[in-house]
């Protein structure tokens, strides 16, 4: 049977779920409450001061009552404040989900920190500046940033880190092999800078990478920490897509379905990512063509169609 399926990723399996319509009057995005962006603001300055996990809930009641006679009325009580709690936490799960998906979707070519230079740039300007230039990256280059604010450790300047897609032949500036004194590790660090960004704005350090870079998990929960722990906003650049559309035949197509709010499906890994899955979905290709796992590490690997059928 073909159904229409919108399909993510987590990095190893291609996930479909059926798509369907949105029922009437389904709302999108609500009115966050006041009494939810101050749960919001107290639960950011508890882990800025390393509070604790299991002394957090107790700190952000304590909170508001250290502020009733401010802003507060009528203080909330347990139940208020478990349902506000718990609102949170589903709101950043869901900020860390849509993250990842657009992270795991997506092919990276570099991981970039960006400096900038008093010489040339203040804090603020740095940071409108940047953002700038990124969009016209993106818009007339075919760049892909996502990436997330820091202050560093020692003097607290701004830096930007990011994970960067150059389509071949888009590069700007050259890229030239640099090096500098660390005072935070106390020895000589080489690295590799852009004239295009140094020029503009002062030092960037660009570290090649690969999608085994990004699905280990190390650079992808380096942006996580700071989400968690400042509650900063990650940057997006446009035309990064978080899922796509195929056609997809489920009795060829579909290795296992499960229940997970709602049927899912893990779909077939193919050469390629993405790109080869639409691939396989819309056209008629050579089978032998697609990537073949060990079936000692992975899982099991069909001879005939040269697929790996189920993952572990």
């Amino acid at each position: 049977m073909i159904k229409r399926m919108v399909v993510t990723t987590d990095g190893i399996n291609y996930i479909g779920r059926v798509k369907t319509k949105r029922p009437a009057g389904y709302r999108v995005r609500g009115v966050q409450s006041w009494k939810s962006k101050k749960c919001d603001e107290y639960f950011y300055d508890a882990q800025y001061s390393n509070v604790k996990q299991k002394d957090l809930p107790n700190y952000i009641q304590e909170r508001f009552w250290d502020d009733a006679e401010d802003i507060i009325n009528d203080t909330i009580d347990d139940i208020e404040f478990e349902v506000l709690y718990d609102s949170f936490q589903n709101r950043l799960h869901k900020r860390l989900v849509r993250y990842r998906q657009k992270l795991l979707m997506n092919d990276w070519s570099y991981w970039v920190t960006f400096t900038y230079d008093n010489k040339k740039e203040t804090p603020e300007g740095f940071e409108k500046r940047l953002i700038i230039a990124f969009n016209n990256l993106a818009k007339r280059n075919g760049w892909r940033i996502i990436g997330g604010w820091e202050n560093g450790e020692l003097e607290g300047r701004l830096h930007f880190h990011a994970f960067v897609y150059v389509p071949e032949g888009q590069m700007v500036g050259e890229l030239v092999n640099c090096s500098r004194y660390s005072y935070k590790r106390h020895r000589m660090e080489y690295y590799v800078d852009n004239t295009y960004f140094s020029e503009r704005f002062g030092m960037s350090d660009w570290i090649k990478i690969n999608r085994e870079d990004v699905v280990s998990g190390g650079l992808a929960n380096y942006l996580v920490k700071y989400v968690v722990k400042s509650g900063c906003k990650l940057f997006y650049s446009r035309g990064i897509p978080s899922d796509f559309v195929t056609e997809v035949d489920t009795e060829k197509d579909v290795l296992l379905s499960f229940r997970n709010y709602g049927v899912k499906h893990i779909l077939m890994n193919v050469k390629n990512g993405m790109k080869g899955l639409q691939m396989l979905f819309n056209m008629d290709i050579d089978y032998t063509d697609a990537f073949v796992f060990d079936e000692n590490t992975t899982g099991f690997c069909d001879d005939e169609s040269k697929l790996v059928t189920i993952y572990s």
